[in-house]
């Protein structure tokens, strides 16, 4: 029997050296399969939660409007308020029933034993006049896992596209550096922590050194706001930078995170602009750098329950997923919330929230991460105090490039 033919020799050198980077591209289709079996794992508890919250407040809005006409016994205005609410396709059936449980108005379709149903009582006062039963139909709640493949399968396709070349470039750029350092890099688990991650998106070859030297500037404000506000700061490879902030026994905690990110990003904008003129002649003109320079970096902040994993100076993207999914949501310049991180917020009144409306919003934070919306600004007092602190960092670095 004849053995398999080895490859030829001209295709050995690139196996060989792509072999990490087939091995990231498997790991990402594993994973992304993996997010999406949790997705459809998931999907019956938030649907569950879902038609809950829909059937009480819908049976609580009729059992409020049918208080006069069922006092009045007046069918028709009734028969009105029911039918228009069970035109709904959530809706299945509606029924009203009077205070001696006789059946009075009944709209929507025939339903079934199985379908759940929720029940408010008709009172005036103390006085129960009845009660109203809305019935819903499961399958409404939420869109089953056909629509989110539909939805998401451009953003899946875009990430491996991503994972391909910046794992084949960190691998390439990461080789010799880690033959000299070897085990010196150490490992360490921040326990639950806020997470800020500042991205700094893919741009040309023509523009890497700028690149470059955005990132290197990025990460030495960020150890320094690292510093003032307890915390870890740590390289995202080829990416950007992330903020670890681990929670501590003050109520604060998160609003000190979210000044935290605000003054990172106001000095990250002022190195930008400050640097925006120096580009090559030979690129794009002075005014387009300076518009793309200085809103270059997206920003996501988000609550961790399980922390993140710092290797030396850097983290793996994978420790951040969450928060960098967040801030991929952001537009340029923009700072997204998460919603377990504003959870956690004491005086939610202090920071200013804008809707998030990208359109990728809901392909991509189903069952991964949930955004709260874009911070826009935070009370005045303590902007200026972001102010503040950004003029003192900016001396010291200054005094400290010089």
């Amino acid at each position: 029997m004849s053995k398999d033919p080895a490859p030829p020799k001209a295709v050995r050198p690139f196996l060989k050296a792509n072999a990490a980077t087939l091995g990231a591209v498997g790991g990402y289709v594993i994973a992304v399969a993996i997010a999406f079996v949790s997705v459809g794992v998931l999907d019956a508890e938030r649907s569950a939660s879902a038609m809950s919250r829909y059937g009480m407040t819908v049976a609580e809005d009729l059992a409020y409007h049918a208080v006069e006409p069922l006092l009045r016994r007046d069918r028709i205005q009734l028969g009105l308020l029911t039918n228009r609410v069970a035109a709904r396709p959530e809706v299945r059936q509606i029924t009203i029933r009077t205070a001696d449980e006789r059946l009075f108005v009944v709209a929507g379709s025939a339903s079934t034993e199985t379908a759940p149903t929720y029940s408010r009582p008709v009172t005036v006062e103390d006085t129960v006049a009845g009660d109203v039963t809305v019935a819903l139909n499961p399958e409404s709640f939420p869109p089953p896992l056909a629509d989110i493949l539909n939805q998401s399968w451009q953003f899946v396709l875009a990430g491996l596209a991503a994972t391909v070349f910046l794992f084949h470039f960190a691998t390439r750029l990461g080789s010799s550096r880690n033959a000299t350092r070897g085990s010196a890099a150490v490992s360490r688990v921040v326990p639950p922590a806020f997470v800020v991650v500042a991205n700094l998106p893919l741009r040309s070859a023509s523009r890497s050194a700028e690149r470059e030297q955005l990132l290197r500037h990025a990460m030495a404000i960020g150890g320094r706001i690292a510093n003032l506000y307890a915390g870890h700061a740590a390289a995202l490879p080829g990416s950007g930078i992330v903020l670890v902030f681990p929670v501590s026994g003050s109520g604060d905690r998160c609003f000190e995170v979210v000044c935290a990110a605000l003054l990172m990003r106001r000095l990250l904008s002022k190195k930008a602009e400050k640097e925006a003129p120096a580009i090559d002649t030979d690129g794009p003109s002075p005014d387009d750098a300076h518009d793309d320079a200085s809103s270059a970096f997206r920003y996501g902040i988000d609550f961790s329950e399980a922390g993140a994993t710092l290797h030396g100076d850097t983290v793996k993207p994978s420790s951040v997923s969450n928060v960098l999914l967040l801030a991929s949501l952001a537009g340029a310049g923009e700072l997204v919330l998460g919603q377990a991180a504003f959870d956690t917020l004491d005086r939610p009144d202090r920071v200013e929230l804008d809707q998030l409306r990208n359109p990728a919003t809901e392909a991509l934070s189903t069952g991964v991460a949930m955004p709260r919306g874009k911070v826009r600004r935070v009370a005045r007092d303590y902007d200026a105090l972001i102010t503040r602190q950004a003029e003192v960092i900016a001396i010291a670095s200054d005094r400290s490039a010089s």
